[in-house]
Order: C-alpha cells, then structure tokens, then sequence
C-alpha cells in the first residue's frame, strides 16, 4: 500500500502547491499593503480636518470680548477661514479632490458642517473617498466617515 504525501513530487504536485503558497503570500501582501496605505491615509486626513477646524476658530474669535474673559466666535470668519484652509494649505481642488504628484488620493465629501459663535464650536460630518491603489478599478472607492467637532472654552482661572 502506497501513502501518498503532500510534497511528494508526483506529477508536479510541488510545483504546484509551492505556486499556490506564493500566490496566497503575495495576495496577503497586498491587502496588508492596501489596508496601511488607507489607514495612514484616513490618519493624516483627520489630523489635517482638525487643525483646519482649531484653526479656523482661533482665528475668529471676537477680540472685542476676550477682555471680559467670554469666547465669542464670528461664524461667517470661521467658514472662510475653514474652506481657505481646505484649499490652500490641505491643496484640495475646487470639487474638495486631493492630488498627490498628479495622482488622484482622496475626495472629501461634506455632509453636515455646523458653526455656532457662542460659545465658539464646529461641527462637520462626512466622508473621503479613498482610491484603492493594488486592486484599482476605475470605479471603486472606499468611504472612510469622518465626524470631528472642536469648541474653544475659555478656562478663568482667578
């Protein structure tokens, strides 16, 4: 009675399984790879979104009431102030589209963006599309959420 094992070079059975274990480590890779890619991308984005949101607030508070210790924002200021970091230090393009050396990265998408002057607070909620690199088709996209508010309270301590 013959056993019959695994690597036993019988007909090109170890060609073949070494084949496969190949292809299942590369497929491994790359979904690890992708994974990272989007992950790091989701990271930075949120770094980004939260210095464009304390940005925009510190640089509209009301100075007028500052003396009296109360946190005033001007709403209309901070929504400038907000979409002129959006464009012009987080390079997005007109449509909210992020470029990286000619390549398309993400898209930010803005469902729900809130500003209220007192006390000073930001609200936005949406979502970035993330072209996936490894396994691109032209039309497939992740969507990473995203809901991030920030307010400035003032701390009197007397």
């Amino acid at each position: 009675m013959k056993k019959a094992f695994l690597f036993k070079d019988n007909k090109g059975n170890v060609l073949f399984i070494t084949i496969v274990i190949i292809a299942v480590i590369i497929f491994i890779t790359a979904i690890v790879v992708e994974w990272h890619r989007t992950i790091t991308i989701a990271d930075n984005f949120d770094v980004e979104i939260t210095r464009a949101l304390k940005s925009s607030i510190d640089l509209s508070l009301k100075d007028e009431y500052r003396k009296d210790g109360v946190s005033v924002m001007d709403s209309k200021k901070a929504e400038d102030e907000f979409y002129n970091y959006l464009f012009e230090i987080m390079k997005l393009d007109e449509n909210f589209k992020y470029y990286e050396s000619g390549k398309f990265i993400y898209s930010l998408n803005i469902e729900n963006i809130k500003f209220v002057s007192e006390p000073p607070w930001i609200y936005i909620d949406g979502y970035i599309e993330v072209a996936p690199v490894l396994f691109g088709m032209a039309d497939s996209m992740y969507e990473i959420n995203f809901s991030k508010g920030i307010h400035n309270m003032r701390l009197n301590y007397e």
